[in-house]
């Protein structure tokens, strides 16, 4: 039985230790149970970057889903068990491929339990850094792609560009926006746990994207920046081609097409 609050060990565990690190790198729960290849690439990605982070050996979910489901009396005892080992922790910025996760820590905390001690960042806003600054040094890849906005990540943190200035920093890369994209773009169906409570509905969801904006533009991969909107989007590619006979497209999170630039090749 999956225990959905308490992520799997996806990776080789470096245990948080009390001495000074850069990041904690936050893989959670989706990430972690059915995206685990956008952990793996984000793992790759920092130690190509040679980045200084850690990994919670314990790590338990930030209590979104139960937010989202109104269980606020246990998204708060998440928290605070949460907070009791984030704030004995000397990190600079806590990273996070998971914009609910993301969104969390940043708007959620601290109504339910205070202030983290340290800023919280999604990968996307890390890539760019360290792309500017040379650690990340993307190679040619011949592909065109689109970019799907997530809800968590766009609308309620209003972070669009860093995805979009990742993907146009890697040479070679046709990229094209979808006719709704950034505050207008439509959700995939993967937002307000909508994926599973009402699986059908976000299926739906998913085709309509594809179909009525990610087709039109001619792209073969879509890229996206949240394990929740990789998995829908991934159904929607193929009930899309089911019901309205669209096209054969990839469906990629960011970290992915980074690493296929950075290791060399789609």
């Amino acid at each position: 039985m999956l225990n959905f609050f308490h992520a799997p060990s996806v990776l080789s565990t470096r245990e948080a230790k009390r001495e000074m690190t850069k990041y904690l790198y936050w893989v959670g729960c989706t990430t972690a149970y059915f995206a685990p290849q956008v952990a793996r690439a984000t793992k790759r990605l920092l130690e190509i970057a040679g980045i200084d982070y850690t990994i919670l050996k314990d790590e338990v979910c930030c209590g979104f889903p139960l937010l989202l489901s109104g269980q606020t009396d246990e998204a708060k005892r998440l928290a605070e068990k949460n907070l009791d080992t984030l704030a004995s922790l000397e990190v600079d910025a806590l990273i996070s491929p998971c914009p609910g996760c993301c969104r969390t820590f940043k708007q959620k905390y601290p109504k339910l339990v205070g202030e983290l001690p340290f800023k919280i960042m999604h990968t996307s806003q890390l890539f760019e850094e360290l792309i500017r600054n040379g650690a990340i040094k993307p190679r040619k890849l011949d592909v065109k792609v689109t970019y799907h906005d997530p809800c968590d990540l766009g609308r309620h943190l209003g972070v669009y560009e860093a995805p979009r200035n990742v993907i146009r920093a890697i040479p070679g890369v046709e990229f094209v926006e979808m006719p709704r994209n950034r505050e207008d773009a439509r959700c995939c169906g993967a937002g307000g746990d909508l994926r599973l409570t009402f699986p059908e509905i976000a299926t739906t969801m998913a085709a309509t994207r594809i179909r009525m904006d990610a087709e039109a533009t001619g792209a073969t991969v879509i890229v996206t920046a949240c394990p929740s909107c990789v998995l829908t989007l991934k159904d929607g590619v193929d009930i899309s081609q089911l019901m309205y006979e669209t096209r054969s497209m990839e469906v990629l999170d960011l970290s992915e097409l980074l690493l296929r630039s950075v290791e060399g090749g789609m």
